[in-house]
């Protein structure tokens, strides 16, 4: 309940125009709680699910003229198979891709979606391995699903693991930043309110807007900026030079007296 209603506010925020005038793409649905949610409040809304049972539960728990449940795999989406939406919901479901598949939904998201795509996911804090996909590198580490390949019965009765691969990859927050930039993104958001005080600490809420990239006229070196990614280890500590000599200078006139 608490994560819905975290959600509902991130959305209403960044598309700024009544939901009833929004479409609405859920990736990922299971019995399509979020689907429901956005169709209630009048969005048109598509919930896509890989797992017949869910989508069949879907259906008979929610009939409403303007929610639709199909059954296919996310890897499949595109423009020409189901147009584009206003918002696009990535909820618990890219840490269940491996790669190259992870950063290819990302790039098929980025394709539909002409407003903003909620993305909530798990994280690594382990670089252990880096792959490359089109020529760029994104670290992180490998989760495993299935310790053997499962049956096709098997598959479909484990609702929170992958369809289709035995494991997935997880990306460092850097990398998946950077990765949903690489995919056709102009901004993200690290969404930290609405609270979800008992989330996990690897997980995270980015909200990624589709905008025209933006020149800097009056700089070239801020217009170089713009191009950098994200580092995986921060340049810079947690408290800037100048701060941390400041800091000490304070001390240090405490200790004798001077302030």
């Amino acid at each position: 309940m608490r994560r819905r209603a975290r959600i509902n506010q991130i959305v209403t925020d960044f598309v700024r125009k009544p939901i009833a005038e929004v479409r609405v793409l859920d990736l990922a649905c299971l019995e399509g709680d979020y689907s429901a949610e956005f169709a209630m409040r009048g969005a048109q809304v598509l919930g896509i699910e890989g797992r017949r049972t869910n989508v069949e539960r879907a259906r008979e728990r929610f009939r409403l003229p303007n929610l639709e449940f199909v059954q296919d795999d996310v890897r499949n989406i595109s423009r020409e198979k189901y147009g584009e939406f206003d918002v696009v919901l990535c909820l618990g479901i890219l840490y269940h891709l491996d790669a190259p598949d992870c950063f290819k939904l990302l790039e098929s998201i980025a394709e539909v979606c002409t407003g903003v795509a909620v993305i909530d996911t798990h994280v690594s804090d382990i670089r252990s391995e880096t792959v490359n996909h089109r020529g760029k590198d994104y670290a992180g580490w490998r989760y495993v699903e299935y310790v053997r390949p499962p049956s096709q019965q098997e598959e479909e009765a484990s609702t929170w693991a992958s369809i289709g691969n035995v494991r997935s990859f997880w990306p460092t927050k850097p990398s998946l930043v950077n990765a949903i930039v690489d995919a056709g993104f102009t901004s993200v958001y690290d969404c930290q309110y609405p609270a979800w005080n008992d989330i996990p600490a690897d997980r995270v809420a980015f909200a990624a807007t589709k905008g025209e990239r933006q020149r800097v006229l009056a700089s070239p070196f801020d217009e170089a900026i713009l191009n950098e990614r994200v580092d995986e280890v921060p340049q810079v500590g947690p408290v800037a030079p100048r701060a941390r000599a400041k800091a000490h200078l304070d001390r240090v006139a405490r200790l004798f007296g001077l302030r």
